[in-house]
């Protein structure tokens, strides 16, 4: 299949064009019809997914819709009846409105290891089998996604006891510090509680895909697909 953006504007933290394909693949494994999409941004991985399936997608992000009414209004005459956009954010889901609504759900929202784990539990609650993440291979944010994936149990446990970072009161090199440290320690007690508890994950990795900043197909063992 051929990727054809010309008509939209690209943006910084798009998926990159090299995803393309990667997505398609993952349609071609899981054959969606209904795909929730957690961070739309400009609207390329919107597209990506609209191309390569024939499934309904529904995407949130917190950008006011004014601001992106240009990509939305391109991608639903490209796409009549098979898009939506829904200004929220992800944290504030209704899983039992949405529960057993879709069957893939693409998270590329808030990358910090809190917003990824919300994500992904909200998918677990709405019963959805298969999860892709962006990012997987990303400098910044992999170690997080990776270790919510093979530690989900123990990711729940140590962020259930662990208060929120917070930067607001940091002057910018102590911020940085501080951050650095605070990653390394929740790392740190991640992987020590899944080793003293043999907590692991019900999630399991399908495909890994080493494109753009990296992305991940991933099976919800929890699902229930009857």
């Amino acid at each position: 299949m051929k990727n054809n953006l010309s008509e939209l504007e690209r943006d910084n933290g798009e998926l990159h064009e090299d995803s393309f394909n990667t997505i398609n693949d993952i349609c071609s494994i899981t054959n969606p019809k209904r795909i929730l999409e957690i961070g739309f941004n400009r609207g390329t991985s919107s597209i990506y997914w609209l191309q390569n399936s024939k499934a309904l997608v529904t995407s949130i992000d917190i950008r006011p819709y004014k601001d992106v009414q240009n990509s939305i209004s391109y991608i639903k005459e490209k796409y009549p009846g098979r898009f939506e956009y829904i200004e929220m954010d992800s944290r504030n889901i209704q899983s039992s409105f949405w529960h057993n609504k879709f069957d893939l759900c693409f998270i590329d929202g808030d990358h910090t290891i809190r917003g990824v784990n919300i994500d992904v539990n909200k998918c677990i609650e709405m019963n959805i089998r298969y999860l892709t993440f962006d990012d997987y291979f990303h400098g910044s944010h992999s170690k997080d996604i990776q270790n919510i994936i093979k530690y989900k149990n123990a990711v729940n446990a140590v962020l259930n006891t662990t208060k929120e970072f917070e930067e607001k009161d940091a002057a910018p090199i102590e911020r940085v510090k501080n951050i650095i440290e605070y990653n390394r320690m929740i790392d740190t007690k991640i992987k020590n509680e899944a080793a003293a508890n043999k907590s692991n994950s019900n999630l399991q990795i399908i495909k890994e895909y080493n494109t753009g900043s990296g992305q991940v197909l991933v099976e919800n063992k929890l699902c229930n697909t009857l």
